[in-house]
């Protein structure tokens, strides 16, 4: 039997490297406190270098969402902060505005139910719907505020998420999408802000084909692509490698114990993103105070290295394994936390998910696979179960791919 360590370039790769906190994920996002969790996330254990976190106009006042505003954590000029906490432990921020960017209600002022949201006095009794353009006026001008108050730097990025499926055949989002972030991008240039985008292929793509009234083709400078693999032009896109950040990963929690019988505690509800090595090293990341001309950037090794570490899976029945030599009767028997309650982690890889590699099995035909981003691995698969490469992203197959889809 034959080990071989986690590879570079493929899963038939020769060429290994040691299996660290290089290869995961540096790049995360949350909506929550990171305070309690930091001296794990940002240590060595985790290897975590950049943390998004959110900026919005008001508070959202979903009891799961009360400390999604970075701003409401405490200023730099507060030791205690959260963003003083980040930033002496050597962690970066990614800024990201959302405030009930789900919905294309949101460009009409309202939230998905039709309840008008508030303006910059965050009224809600008195709130009304409002035009594309005051809605993003009102968006562009909190961005810049807060970003301000929390120290982030001329040049650097924020992203103002569109959080939907902007579908191909529906002409008015599209316009109103438009419309919205050419607003953003004239009060952003003005402010000398970068301008990023998150959302699906299709929008993204929209985006960077849209002239801004300068002429200057592209309203936004950076591409998050969302992980939805169904969502249009999402998997073209990704293929094509015209987007920064890929969040790969989300509705994942780390940190969660076992404190009794089926029961942990809390952790840490985390999203996981990759970014592009072969489109740029600077994508907006931030640290406090710091000059313009010291934009934060992942190493290009690092995140060479996690993106070569990641694999898509292609094939519709992906069982995961306990040991490398074992039989697909004998998966694995991980537990995890999630959301209070100690779960038995799922057998079954989902079709078009992600997962990370690391040692393989010549004589099996098996590879090490990290599934929840973890840093810890879950089992073992059959190799010709992923892609070869992490472009390689699968083309979406509606309800999922049935046991008998291969891969390519």
């Amino acid at each position: 039997m034959k080990f071989v360590s986690c590879m570079i370039a493929s899963l038939l790769s020769v060429l290994a490297v040691p299996c660290l906190s290089k290869d995961r994920s540096a790049i995360i996002d949350t909506a929550y406190d990171t305070r309690p969790y930091l001296d794990r996330l940002l240590g060595p254990e985790k290897g975590v270098l950049v943390i998004g976190r959110y900026l919005a106009r008001c508070k959202q006042p979903e009891h799961w969402l009360r400390n999604k505003r970075l701003i409401d954590q405490g200023l730099p000029s507060d030791p205690n902060s959260e963003i003083s906490e980040i930033t002496k432990r050597g962690g970066a921020i990614l800024s990201i505005y959302q405030f009930y960017s789900n919905d294309p209600s949101k460009f009409r002022g309202l939230k998905k139910d039709g309840t008008a949201l508030p303006d910059a006095s965050c009224d809600w009794k008195n709130a009304r719907s409002r035009t594309v353009e005051d809605e993003a006026l009102l968006d562009v001008t909190a961005a810049i505020s807060q970003a301000r108050q929390l120290g982030q730097h001329k040049g650097s990025a924020i992203y103002f998420g569109v959080d939907f499926q902007l579908q191909t055949n529906d002409a008015e989002a599209q316009s109103n999408v438009v419309r919205y972030f050419t607003v953003i991008h004239e009060h952003m240039r003005a402010a000398e802000f970068k301008i990023g985008a998150y959302g699906n292929g299709f929008t993204l793509e929209t985006l960077k084909q849209s002239k801004a009234p300068t002429g200057e083709l592209g309203l936004i400078d950076y591409s998050w692509l969302m992980a939805s693999p169904s969502f249009d032009r999402t998997t073209e896109m990704h293929r094509e490698l015209t987007w920064n950040l890929f969040q790969h990963k989300v509705d994942l929690e780390w940190f969660g114990s076992p404190t009794a019988a089926s029961k942990c505690s809390w952790g840490l509800p985390v999203d996981t993103n990759i970014q592009n090595p072969y489109l740029g090293f600077d994508v907006g990341f931030w640290l406090p105070k710091a000059e313009k001309s010291e934009a934060f950037e992942v190493s290009h090794v690092r995140t060479l290295s996690v993106f070569d570490s990641h694999r898509f899976v292609c094939n519709g029945d992906t069982i995961l394994r306990k040991f490398a030599t074992s039989k697909t009767t004998e998966t694995a028997d991980k537990t995890v936390c999630y959301e209070g309650a100690l779960k038995p982690m799922d057998v079954v890889v989902p079709f078009a998910t992600s997962v990370r590699i690391g040692e393989q099995n010549t004589t099996t035909q098996t590879v090490q696979v990290d599934v929840d981003g973890d840093g810890s691995w879950d089992g073992w698969t059959r190799r010709n179960n992923l892609t070869q490469d992490f472009q390689q992203k699968p083309a979406w197959i509606d309800g999922g791919a049935p046991s008998n889809v291969l891969c390519p």
